[in-house]
């Protein structure tokens, strides 16, 4: 008895149980340009790159995996599940975010991100619009790093260019005397 009523259970949790399909890609994030970090930390007497990088790595996953840039490709798929499925109940947005894995592959900077639904049509949209939503916002992002560092570069150059001077009227003024 125990034998069939192990068995009867075991196919009707399996007629019940929607298949789950899975699918995944990798990003490779840039650390950051080292030429980059050596000028800025040089200037500023601090020359710990790697943890920098490694920093801004864990920021951009962080960023990637928040709510803030989610929140589009959440809609996405749930609109996408109510035109492939009618009867399709929403779930929650953090029933949803728990469909997805993102995370750095060990001691690398290769972000790893899979993506679980019952319905395999609509796996390959979210992940093509994951990718998407990084690559746009690694864009803004790489554009305020530029407008931050010609900056930067701008104060230095005013900055040395006093020094400069100064140095340059202090050795005529001593030629003077």
């Amino acid at each position: 008895i125990g034998i069939i009523l192990g068995f009867s259970s075991s196919i009707y949790v399996n007629l019940i149980t929607k298949e789950t399909w899975q699918g995944e890609f990798q990003i490779v994030l840039e650390e950051m340009n080292k030429s980059k970090i050596d000028l800025q930390d040089i200037f500023k007497n601090n020359f710990n790159f790697s943890q920098n990088a490694r920093t801004a790595i864990n920021t951009e996953v962080g960023i990637l995996k928040s709510s803030s840039v989610l929140m589009d490709i959440y809609d996405y798929a749930q609109n996408e599940n109510l035109k492939f499925d009618p009867k399709y109940n929403e779930i929650s947005f953090d029933v949803w975010k728990s469909k997805l894995d993102i995370k750095l592959v060990n001691g690398t900077s290769i972000l790893k991100i899979k993506y679980k639904d019952t319905n395999k049509d609509i796996i390959l949209p979210v992940l093509i619009k994951i990718s998407d939503t990084y690559q746009s916002y690694s864009l803004k992002n790489d554009e305020l790093n530029l407008d931050v560092e010609n900056n930067f570069y701008k104060e230095q150059i005013e900055f040395y260019k006093k020094k400069s001077n100064e140095s340059l009227a202090n050795a005529k003024s001593y030629s003077d005397k």
